[in-house]
């Protein structure tokens, strides 16, 4: 049920020695057999190091801009070490230079990233894991965007679900019950897509989503109804009012469907 990044797949031998060297993972000769194991161990240090307030995304330069400040709202530059920290990780849109700022408060890196269209705001449990972070996964942390994809939310007449109302889902999922998980998901797509946008939480013990449900209960044919549903235009258009262009509907729709397969539950950090 685990996936691993394609990003490490794709790491040559030499990459990989200097990512797992980067994590503290101890090194044995390379082969095919040993490669998947470093490939998971990479993957679950990884999922370790952060709690993301945002999405990362593939096609980005490289981080060369090794600069890092903890800035308070009152302007003092220490945090205690042991402390959260709020990171924004800023683009420089006439070079591929990051620069990584961090902060002791979240109000002040929301002010901060206000002024940066370009910054990607991501929260850690400490400075030093911030910074273990960016060395792991600096390719990834920021993007410029296109201009269609900053748009503003127009609120959909959709309702949140309580736990007792998300049971219908589960039960109908379990049960591969096909006509109600339709039935439920139609009538509201809330079903399926929290109002954080992302995926929805039927055990949120386990931090189960519905693919994490249909695989463990063994149900090929409602791990693909699930993604049909997501997939579907009239699904999409029917959760999000404002979508102007194909481009921010394909961005959505990948934004979601990445979630859904790569958000781990709480435990094993096992993917769908």
């Amino acid at each position: 049920m685990c996936s691993v990044p394609a990003d490490i797949i794709q790491l040559s031998d030499e990459e990989l020695r200097n990512k797992l060297q980067e994590a503290g993972i101890p090194l044995a000769p390379l082969t095919p057999s040993t490669r998947k194991i470093y490939h998971k161990q990479l993957a679950n240090k990884r999922r370790s190091l952060f709690q993301d307030t945002g999405c990362a995304t593939k096609d980005t330069p490289n981080l060369v801009n090794d600069e890092i400040t903890c800035v308070a709202d009152n302007g003092n530059i220490e945090a205690d070490p042991s402390s959260p920290v709020f990171v924004v990780f800023q683009s420089n849109e006439e070079s591929r230079d990051r620069k990584m700022e961090i902060f002791c408060d979240q109000i002040s890196a929301l002010k901060f990233l206000s002024k940066n269209k370009n910054g990607r705001l991501m929260k850690f449990e400490n400075k030093q894991k911030a910074q273990e972070y960016e060395k792991l996964n600096g390719h990834l942390l920021t993007t410029q965007p296109h201009n269609d994809e900053i748009s503003y939310e127009k609120p959909n007449s959709f309702k949140s679900l309580k736990q007792v109302e998300l049971n219908k889902l589960l039960k109908a999922i379990e049960s591969n019950d096909l006509n109600k998980f339709d039935e439920l998901v139609l009538n509201n797509p809330r079903y399926l897509i929290n109002s954080g946008d992302g995926p929805v939480l039927l055990k949120p013990n386990t931090r189960y989503n519905p693919l994490h449900i249909a695989a463990r209960s063994n149900q090929p044919e409602m791990v693909k109804q699930i993604i049909s549903t997501l997939s579907d235009p009239d699904f999409q258009k029917k959760m999000y009012t404002n979508i102007s262009s194909p481009h921010e509907n394909t961005s959505r729709l990948h934004h979601i469907l990445d979630l859904y397969f790569n958000t781990p539950e709480k435990g094993f950090y096992e993917t769908p």
